[in-house]
């Protein structure tokens, strides 16, 4: 940040020779020399100066050349009076003469300086001498002054969030008499407040207070290089709006030799100073002024696409932080370009070509963007100078015209009447307002100042109708916020806030306290600084930036333990990152094996998160085929900061390697085949497609209705490698009456966790069998010589149909006959019965037995 100026309260009062009488005009007068003077009392501010004009009137009888010259004996050496010609010659009798002694001041004067010079006219070639003495006197000028330059980087000050700091900010009277001063922060301090409850006087304060905030403009940015840094043209400017009543501060950006774009350039990088002071969002009008000759080149040269760029952007920057962009048309140079002679041969056409040039700039500017953008006409007021001297026939290039002297010595950086010519026409451009009549500090002889804000106005308000300016299109520049409210938590006070009796041109160090809470958000805020005059009731301020550093950090937490990280397998898995800084910020990722047998490779690298807001990073383990459960993988994701590689962050995660428990059960291949009560011994396998050794259990699941028994004929674990197989037998029983297709259901378990079941298949074969039943007592009674019929009853009681075919007798007794049934081809069903008659005959020699 550049210095500001600031406007000095001046009170002017007539300084008193030991009595309230007014001051005599004292001489020493020969009768034929008579000498006056236009001010025998003079009062002038510290570092002014002033003309006095001396008349000498010849009362003798004859031609006279007369020597004059002053005398400072008893005076301080801070005052020097000095005649702008040693001699006058050929003055008739009864004529007069003027000439002019130049009085001037020293800064560091105060009050007690005042004294009194002494003038001495003598003729060259006689006696007679007459002397004349003249007052002077120091101003009192109240003049408070802050200078934050020397905080940070220029007034700019970079701090961490949670950060407290504590600033020496010098505080210096540049007035002239000694002052107390009251420091605020924010806003103007209540000087009237002050003195209404100082208790040792009982007084108010009954003088006005500040003036209001001006309706036309508030606070003044540049950005231009050794034009605009030449005799500070920006305090100039600042000093111009608030001799105007309006408290308004200006600021600036100067680099020599630098073109639009490089201003662009700065802007547009993030941290920059230019960037920075842009964001506070302070600056109403920012006031932007091009290299000297590139405005004019032709239009495609690449410096002049390049500015007219960077007027583009630059614009459409500065009216997102609210401000109006104000281009400043720079002068010709003054016998034109030597380094570019067929462009510029001479100052009249290379000003036309600047013109041209700020113009272009300014349409593409409104062509492309929907920004404010005025031109000051800055060039013209020099063309303005120039061409009324030429008018009235007049050299503009003679050494001793105001034309030549509105330039360095260079004949292309400014003088400080140039300057003074350009901060006229910015005041004019900004406000709309007159420049002339205007007062300030400036060291110029009264007659130069009224003609160059003349110049000024006449080309502002006559000479440009082509030209618009803010105060004809939208009324007035509305002043932004200048954080009298600093956000939430933060601190900014003086820890002493008053300064008492600090004499003048002395300095003393207060201290500024700055606290930013920890959850600051980043980004630069403007804090305006206050210094009240008791004595002389005004105020001056200045700006210093906080730019509120962003920090950055990344929660890294690793949710996906759970997965499934198995030997010989890839696995995708994901780390939760939480942007727990305060801006919004992107990354780089680079993920690492640390230790362990696997590989990792990440599937995204890089991401923006937001503040507050998490996002799943995902990425690839592969873990060796010979890695054992509980291995350990250690892994490193390294995060760096895309746009400042020097801030990165490292979190470490693990995890271990599980065992996959998987297993296949088989039973017999297709239905164990059974015949009833016939005990079958069949085989159930476990296949272990697991990752570790492990024991199976197999378990009979109970079913009291099935007719098939199951029963294990071996132990109900076995351990199994991985890749093997294990087996348990078992013995199946069908009950007798059972046939067909069963089945029985087995269940095998891991640890009683993960079990499987098996459904295992019977097929029960049919049974063939018969029962015969003949009488109740198995006895058949037959008498010898005769026969007897019985009935036999059959019976399937298999489980199958049975086709009969004959009977068959044995064990019969001699003599005994028996004639069987004919059942050939019969077909008794499965649980079907048949009666048949047997036919038993006795022959009559038989005798009784059983």
């Amino acid at each position: 940040m550049s210095k500001l100026p600031i406007r000095a309260f001046v009170l002017v009062g007539m300084m008193l020779l030991a009595s309230a009488s007014p001051l005599a005009q004292i001489t020493k007068a020969d009768p034929q020399i008579e000498l006056q003077v236009d001010m025998n009392h003079m009062i002038l501010t510290p570092g002014e100066s002033m003309n006095l004009t001396l008349t000498i009137e010849n009362n003798g009888s004859s031609i006279e050349d007369y020597d004059v010259e002053t005398t400072t004996a008893g005076l301080s050496s801070l005052w020097t009076a000095t005649p702008t010609s040693s001699s006058v010659g050929n003055v008739l009798p009864t004529y007069n003469t003027s000439t002019t002694i130049v009085v001037q001041l020293a800064e560091s004067a105060t009050p007690s300086d005042n004294g009194m010079f002494t003038i001495v006219v003598n003729e060259s070639d006689g006696s007679a001498s007459s002397s004349i003495d003249v007052y002077v006197s120091v101003a009192v000028v109240y003049n408070p002054h802050l200078d934050a330059t020397g905080v940070g980087d220029r007034g700019l000050l970079s701090i961490q969030p949670g950060q407290s700091v504590d600033l020496s900010i010098p505080v210096s009277n540049h007035g002239s008499v000694m002052d107390s001063y009251l420091l605020s922060v924010g806003e103007e301090p209540d000087l009237t407040g002050w003195w209404a409850n100082y208790s040792s006087s009982g007084s108010t304060n009954t003088t006005n207070p500040p003036p209001s905030w001006s309706a036309s403009v508030s606070d003044v940015l540049t950005f231009g290089n050794s034009y605009t840094s030449a005799n500070s043209l920006s305090s100039m400017l600042e000093e111009l709006l608030r001799s105007a009543d309006s408290p308004s501060n200006t600021s600036d950006f100067t680099t020599g030799g630098w073109k639009i774009s490089d201003h662009w350039d700065d802007v547009n990088t993030s941290g920059s100073a230019q960037n920075l002071s842009l964001a506070t969002g302070v600056w109403d009008t920012v006031i932007v002024q091009d290299q000297s000759q590139v405005p004019g080149f032709y239009r495609t040269n690449a410096d002049w696409l390049a500015s007219k760029n960077g007027s583009i952007n630059l614009a459409d920057r500065i009216d997102s932080e609210g401000a109006a962009m104000m281009l400043m048309m720079t002068w010709g140079r003054r016998n034109g370009d030597a380094l570019n002679p067929t462009l510029y041969p001479n100052y009249t056409v290379m000003q036309d070509r600047l013109e041209e040039g700020y113009i272009d700039y300014r349409d593409n500017v409104s062509l492309f963007t929907p920004a404010e953008i005025y031109v000051a006409p800055v060039g013209l007021a020099f063309k303005h100078v120039h061409d009324s001297i030429t008018a009235s026939g007049g050299n503009p290039l003679s050494p001793t015209s105001t034309f030549y002297n509105l330039y360095d010595t260079d004949g292309s950086h400014p003088s400080t009447s140039g300057s003074y010519l350009a901060a006229c026409v910015l005041f004019a451009a900004l406000t709309g307002d007159s420049p002339v009549g205007l007062t300030d500090n400036t060291t110029m002889d009264a007659t130069l100042r009224l003609t160059l804000q003349q110049a000024a106005a006449e080309v502002v308000f006559n000479g440009t109708s082509t030209y618009s300016y803010p105060w004809e299109s939208s009324g007035t520049i509305q002043p932004m916020n200048q954080h009298s409210s600093f956000p939430a938590g933060w601190e900014v006070r003086w820890l002493d806030d008053q300064i008492e009796n600090l004499t003048a041109n002395g300095q003393e160090t207060a201290t500024l306290r700055i606290s930013i809470p920890s959850d600051a958000n980043p980004g630069a805020t403007g804090v305006r600084l206050y210094a009240g005059s008791l004595f002389g009731n005004l105020t001056t301020s200045t700006l210093m930036v906080v730019d509120v550093q962003a920090t950055y950090d990344l929660q890294v937490d690793f949710l996906s333990a759970g997965d499934d990280f198995l030997p010989g397998q890839r696995t995708n898995s994901s780390v939760r990152l939480t942007n727990i800084g305060t801006t919004s910020a992107s990354y780089d990722y680079a993920l690492s094996v640390l230790s362990g047998p696997c590989t990792a490779a990440l599937l995204s690298y890089t991401s923006t998160i937001d503040v507050d807001v998490s996002e799943d990073l995902p990425f690839q383990v592969d873990v060796g085929s010979t890695a054992s459960v509980g291995d350990v993988c250690a892994l490193r994701l390294t995060s760096t900061l895309a746009s400042d590689n020097s801030v990165s962050f490292v979190r470490d995660f693990s995890f271990e390697v599980d065992r996959e428990i998987t297993f296949v059960l088989q039973g017999p291949n297709g239905p164990t085949v059974l015949d009833p009560l016939t005990e079958t011994t069949l085989e159930v396998r476990v296949f272990n497609t697991g990752t570790e050794t492990e024991t199976f259990s197999l378990q009979i699941n109970s079913n009291a209705s099935s007719p098939i028994s199951l029963v294990l004929d071996t132990s109900s674990s076995v351990s199994v490698e991985a890749g093997a197989s294990g087996m348990w037998t078992l013995k199946a029983t069908a009950e007798e009456g059972s046939l067909g297709l069963y089945d029985r259901l087995v269940v095998v378990t891991h640890d009683s966790l993960i079990g499987q079941n098996l459904s295992l298949e019977f097929d029960v074969q049919p049974r063939s069998d018969l029962t015969l039943q003949g009488p109740l007592d198995g006895r058949i009674v037959v008498q010898s010589g005769e026969s007897s019929s019985v009935s036999i009853f059959i019976e399937n009681v298999g489980t199958s149909d049975l086709l009969l075919d004959t009977f068959t007798i044995a064990g019969l007794p001699g003599g005994v006959d028996a004639v069987l049934p004919d059942v050939d081809e019969f077909l008794l069903e499965a649980g079907a019965t048949h009666n048949v008659s047997l036919n038993v005959s006795a022959s009559a020699a038989t005798s009784a037995r059983t």
